[in-house]
């Protein structure tokens, strides 16, 4: 199983102790309800879980890739 978060959840310790908790091969990020830009949610997720940004952004395309595989 996936789990997404949003911005909202970097607001609250529990959500942000809960991504932390999950495997990175696992996470997405909601950025659909946000009026930020896509790269200002990165940068804040990558910095809650203290990993360089390039990282997270490598993670999360190849989480993307693996769920939706190019057919």
């Amino acid at each position: 199983c996936s789990l997404s978060f949003g911005s909202a959840s970097f607001r609250s310790p529990r959500s942000v102790k809960a991504m932390r908790a999950i495997p990175l091969e696992r996470l997405f990020l909601e950025t659909d309800e946000d009026e930020r830009p896509v790269a200002a949610v990165y940068e804040e997720a990558a910095r809650l879980l203290e990993i360089p940004l390039e990282r997270l952004q490598q993670t999360l395309y190849n989480n993307f890739i693996t769920l939706f595989p190019n057919p």
